[in-house]
Parts: structure tokens; C-alpha cells; sequence
């Protein structure tokens, strides 16, 4: 299994099911959106819940790409550790703090507003991590909502 530690790029088109569902965009990679019909062309990380071991390898990608946005999208129900607060509290992964500043629920994905602070040089980044909620076991989602969703992001990527 790929871990976050390794080099990480891939391009995908968005624009379809049949293709996006033959990537795998999941994996923590930095991808870039060509989804013609929402003029989605933004970078963002998109990532699966991170486990403890890879946490600060995840926080340090973000701070070497100046990382804004971090997109979840498997939209899991399951337990996993904790990787942001979802109060204003903060959590230490290695070499950074991560406190929550903001947390929005909407119907189908939550955006958290986070500063990270690399812990050694005092760095701080702003970053609005998305969760997409409504991921279907083994199956894409519905077409207009993950279109939507992705065009939320896009704007406020514009704005970051």
C-alpha cells in the first residue's frame, strides 16, 4: 500500500465517471481537476483518513506544497485517530500543531478552517480541510453532488 512518504503526482480528469473511477485519486496525492463542465482546474491534496504513522509525513507535504485546501473524499463512517479537533482544540503530530479555528457541517461534506503550525521553524499555514460525507461503499457517487462539491472547493481555492 502506497504510504504518504512516497513521491506522490498524478493528473486526472474528473470529467467522467468511467475515468475517474479507473484512478486512484483516493491515495494521497496532489491532483489536479480538468472537469470541463464546472472550469474546475485547481490543486488541491485530495487524501484518505490518515493514520497515526503517517500523520506528520502528511502535515509536512502540506507544508512544503504550501498546501491550502485538503479535499477527503471517501466519506467514511468509521473510527479513525484523530488528525483535527473537530472543537477548537489542538492536536500535535510530530513537528506540528493543528488547531481547529472554524467548522462548517453542510448536508453532504463538512469544511474545517485549521492552522498548522510547523512546530521547529514557528511556519504557520491556514488550510479549509473539506470532508466529503456521502462516498458510497464500492460504488462513485452521484454525479451532480461530487460535481458540486468539487466546484465548492474550487471557489474557495480561488479566494485562498
Amino acid at each position: 500500500m502506497e504510504t504518504l512518504a512516497q513521491e506522490y503526482s498524478e493528473i486526472c480528469q474528473l470529467s467522467t465517471y468511467e475515468h475517474w473511477k479507473s484512478k486512484n485519486i483516493i491515495r494521497s496525492r496532489v491532483v489536479l481537476q480538468q472537469a470541463r463542465e464546472c472550469d474546475l482546474q485547481r490543486k488541491y491534496i485530495a487524501t484518505e483518513e490518515p493514520i497515526t504513522s503517517n500523520l506528520e509525513n502528511l502535515w509536512n507535504k502540506i507544508r512544503k506544497k504550501n498546501t491550502r485546501v485538503i479535499v477527503m473524499i471517501n466519506g467514511s463512517e468509521q473510527e479513525s485517530d484523530p488528525y483535527i479537533s473537530p472543537s477548537q482544540n489542538e492536536i500535535i503530530a510530530g513537528d506540528f500543531k493543528i488547531k481547529t479555528i472554524e467548522r462548517n457541517e453542510e448536508i453532504y461534506y463538512t469544511e474545517t478552517i485549521i492552522i498548522i503550525t510547523h512546530l521547529p521553524t514557528g511556519r504557520l499555514n491556514k488550510v479549509s480541510h473539506f470532508k466529503y460525507l456521502n462516498w458510497p461503499e464500492n460504488e462513485f457517487p452521484h454525479g451532480e453532488e461530487i460535481m458540486m462539491f468539487l466546484g465548492i472547493i474550487n471557489k474557495k481555492y480561488e479566494y485562498e
